[in-house]
């Protein structure tokens, strides 16, 4: 598949499932998929990504997205486009995965990741109501954080890289967490105001 203006991904109006072979995703361009009248939840695998960093994936509230997972190969992504995850929202990817898009926000769960890397020019975005987790041997998320609360063994942010925690209320758990020299990482706590 390949996606360079905005593709609203619609062969039926009641599928749940998607599984594509590879995602060429570029030029700003934006992918999203319909959810399903039934209510249940849509299952989306890609197996690889290709991109110019810009291109963006949006996956919806009731929807899961397994990146190259599992990849028998390597056990890693390096998706080369951003995603929007929305609360309710699943992002399941193998243990070692690095983000290079230009807009990532994650306010669903990130499930399986045990490094991160936020690479150069990347621009990644954690919300208050995001969660990560662990897959299980069964393939069955275990030991999911509670909104808000971010746990990821080993994260990296790039020279040039930003990470911005977004009202994030809670802890951030993790055992090493390297920033780059020129790398950034930033905590804000948004208020509304009457």
């Amino acid at each position: 598949m390949r996606v360079n203006t905005k593709k609203i991904a619609d062969w039926d109006d009641d599928r749940i499932l998607y599984n594509f072979d590879e995602a060429v995703i570029t030029r700003y361009a934006d992918l999203e998929f319909y959810n399903s009248l039934s209510g249940e939840y849509v299952n989306v695998t890609i197996q690889a990504f290709f991109g110019d960093r810009t291109g963006l994936l949006h996956l919806q509230s009731r929807q899961r997205l397994y990146v190259e997972y599992p990849s028998v190969s390597l056990n890693e992504t390096l998706a080369p486009c951003s995603f929007l995850v929305d609360a309710n929202a699943t992002f399941v990817a193998p243990p070692f995965t690095e983000l290079w898009g230009t807009r990532s926000t994650f306010a669903g769960q990130i499930i399986g990741v045990d490094i991160l890397g936020i690479q150069e020019g990347a621009d990644v975005r954690f919300t208050w109501t995001a969660q990560t987790g662990r897959i299980a041997v069964d393939l069955t998320v275990n030991t999911l954080t509670t909104p808000g609360n971010m746990s990821v063994p080993f994260m990296v942010v790039k020279k040039g890289g930003r990470l911005t925690f977004v009202r994030n209320t809670g802890d951030v758990s993790r055992s090493e967490l390297f920033v780059e020299y020129m790398g950034q990482t930033a905590t804000f706590s948004l208020t509304r105001r009457t």
